[in-house]
Order: C-alpha cells, then structure tokens, then sequence
C-alpha cells in the first residue's frame, strides 16, 4: 500500500474542470508521467492522475449510486441547527488525500 499512497501523493490531484482534463488528455498524451515501481519497473500514468480522485466527487463514474463528497457535506450541515448553519458553511476547507 505503501507504494500506492506515494503514487498518489506525488501524482494525482483534483480537476477543477474534468472534462477540460479530460480534453487537454486526448491532445497530449506527453502529459503522461512516469513512476518508478520499487522493483524498478516504470509506469506511465496519464488521466489516472486525476481520474481516481475525481470519484470522491462523483462515484457515478464507477456505478455507485452514491453522493459525492460535496453532497454528503452539505447534507451533514442541513442537519445542524439554523443558526449554525451559516458559520459552518463558511468555515469549510476540503484538504489533504484520502486517506
């Protein structure tokens, strides 16, 4: 697990646009990085880099009939008293992996 938590952490990240991800991919598959697998065999990683984080936020990309990340955290604050509504709103800051 070790090798894929440094995998993911050195390479993927959050789109802030998918689709123009996905796009820009198409065109330049240059954009594909490299990782080297402690056993000294390399792999390329292309749209997987943003890809497999992408599912936190929608988990219709795997079939699931699951809410997205974003969802389930308004739904959790809905739930929270009227008043406190507004201050947690404001104080949100999704941050870090998945793990």
């Amino acid at each position: 697990w070790e090798v894929v938590r440094a995998l993911k952490e050195s390479h993927c990240y959050v789109a802030f646009n998918p689709i123009h991800e996905e796009g820009l991919e198409a065109k330049e598959r240059e954009s594909a990085c490299s990782y080297t697998l402690p056993d000294g065999n390399v792999i390329s990683v292309g749209s997987e880099r943003f890809r497999a984080p992408e599912v936190l936020f929608n988990p219709n990309l795997l079939g699931l009939e699951y809410t997205g990340i974003q969802d389930c955290l308004v739904n959790s604050i809905l739930k929270a008293d009227l008043d406190l509504r507004k201050t947690l709103f404001s104080q949100i800051m999704l941050s870090g992996g998945s793990t």
